[in-house]
């Protein structure tokens, strides 16, 4: 015990007052206590002591595994419109990935609906890698404090006959378009098809569970326009549909008015 309380001391005369601000803004910038000590020669020992001496929060052993920064922020209220679109495009095609190797937010789409990704990622401020493979672009960030926020929020794992359309709590009444508008963009369409007359027909139509349909549902009805839900045929789903061009008109500019993204 003495030999190393000496050592440590002789480290740490070791360390300019220049050094001290270098240790301070690289533990800032993400860089690991270890890694520092090893640029300076130190123990980590020695590193974590400057960095409580200066008043800076040591990362938690979660937070020090975090290769790639993001804005772990982001969903902590949901105050904009941006927020609630990404939100909604998440209930709608992301996921809560849990297993070994990483518990956090996993979207997976088409490589064709590539931008969407892309643009979350740029809302997030991520620095994590959106990867393609057999016509799946994937976007993962395995962060524990994320994944618990996003469960807190009401996402959730293997969520196709479950998920809950969000609370007021969670989705102000003047976002809900907008999250609608995200949740449409995951898990909705535009059909067109032609009747026996020969006549052309378009739908706006979302799948998801009941919950979600009928609270998207009730929401048009609230502003003045129509819509119908039926059940979809695997007798778990329901189908929340808008007919005719006039008001599948009225919806898509209604929900696209002053979007984000």
């Amino acid at each position: 015990y003495i030999f190393l309380y000496i050592y440590t001391e002789f480290m740490n005369q070791k360390i300019t007052e220049t050094q001290y601000k270098e240790i301070n803004l690289l533990y800032k910038n993400n860089n690991s206590s270890c890694k520092i000590a090893k640029l300076f020669n130190v123990t980590n020992t020695t590193i974590l002591r400057i960095l409580k001496k200066n008043n800076i929060k040591i990362r938690s052993l979660s937070e020090s595994q975090q290769k790639y920064y993001f804005n772990k922020n982001y969903f902590n209220k949901i105050n904009t419109a941006e927020k609630a679109q990404v939100l909604g495009f998440i209930w709608g095609d992301g996921y809560i990935r849990q297993n070994k190797y990483v518990y956090g937010l996993a979207i997976g789409i088409h490589e064709r609906d590539f931008k969407y990704l892309e643009i979350i990622k740029n809302c997030l401020e991520s620095e994590h890698k959106i990867k393609i493979k057999n016509k799946l672009a994937t976007f993962v960030i395995s962060n524990k404090i994320l994944a618990e926020k996003l469960t807190q929020l009401g996402c959730m794992n293997n969520k196709s006959f479950i998920i809950k359309f969000p609370s007021e709590d969670v989705i102000p009444n003047h976002l809900i378009k907008f999250f609608i508008l995200g949740f449409f963009e995951a898990n909705g369409c535009i059909t067109f098809c032609l009747d026996k007359m020969g006549y052309r027909h378009v739908n706006v139509n979302i799948c998801s569970t009941y919950d979600v349909c009928s609270k998207i549902l009730e929401f048009w009805h609230k502003i003045g326009y129509g819509g119908t839900l039926s059940c979809h045929k695997n007798g778990k789903n329901y189908i929340f549909s808008l007919g005719g061009a006039k008001q599948v008109n009225l919806f898509l500019k209604y929900i696209y008015e002053n979007c984000s993204f």
